[in-house]
């Protein structure tokens, strides 16, 4: 978690085209009433367009659809399953899975399902495509707080004995490809997580739950179907108030 990070939201142009949302509130908080929704062939499809790129979250109802890829360099399932084409194959993806490089379109047929897809820069110039599966993806344990003001933090539960009860706990699952990765992180409910001075720009999608995040003076109220932008060189930290998750891919941005 503390390599991942928040951006100010402005009216221009965003990567791939289209108008980037502007912040409600605080600059980093993009509240899910501010995504630019629309529907196609059987999928609702809401866009959160900033500065260094943008998330989509295409909710596919029950029966058969298809959404055409429109510059989606990566997704990962929330919920259900889909079919896609991934280096030359076609494969089926389930409920925490990952596709970096997907060409053609996404396919659903059956239950709902739904897909958090990026448009964002790669680290390489030409990344491999792949498909990273969540059963071969294990969680690892973060347990935070601060003590005498200092940050604190376990990685094991021998090490997190140690830690008091009001402590910060969450999971996170690590989905790595070349170029970048998606990492999906679920907080148990209470405490603060430690301050984190972010190297690089994130974007993150709140799946469920409801968290403050404070970033200096300015504090964003977070609820499911949120997004929020870590930006680089500021500093941050999450209120858990009650069992979250985020699903969070960096956004590169060139250093001037």
């Amino acid at each position: 978690m503390h390599s991942h990070k928040l951006i100010v939201g402005v009216v221009l142009t965003a990567l791939g085209g289209g108008a980037v949302l502007a912040a409600a509130g605080p600059s980093f908080h993009f509240p899910a009433s501010a995504a630019q929704t629309k529907n196609a062939a059987g999928a609702e499809v809401k866009t959160f367009a900033l500065p260094p790129g943008s998330a989509r979250i295409i909710t596919f109802k029950s029966g058969d659809a298809a959404y055409k890829l429109d510059g989606e360099v990566q997704f990962y399932v929330l919920k259900g399953a889909v079919e896609t084409t991934v280096d030359g194959k076609d494969v089926t993806l389930a409920e925490g899975d990952v596709a970096s490089g997907p060409t053609g379109a996404i396919k659903h047929k059956g239950a709902e399902a739904i897909v958090i897809a990026h448009k964002v820069e790669s680290a390489v110039p030409a990344p491999k495509a792949a498909v990273v599966r969540g059963a071969d993806t294990p969680a690892g344990l973060q347990v935070q707080w601060l003590q005498d003001g200092k940050p604190q933090a376990a990685t094991t539960e021998e090490a997190a004995k140690a830690a008091p009860k009001d402590a910060a706990r969450f999971n996170v699952k690590r989905y790595t490809f070349d170029g970048n990765s998606i990492r999906v992180i679920t907080f148990q409910k209470g405490g603060n997580s430690n301050p984190s001075v972010y190297q690089q720009d994130n974007i993150l999608y709140m799946s469920k739950g409801h968290m403050k995040r404070h970033v200096g003076d300015q504090v964003a109220d977070v609820k499911a179907g949120d997004v929020v932008q870590e930006q680089l060189g500021t500093t941050g930290y999450w209120e858990v108030l009650e069992e979250s998750q985020l699903v969070s891919t960096t956004a590169l941005v060139t250093k001037k």
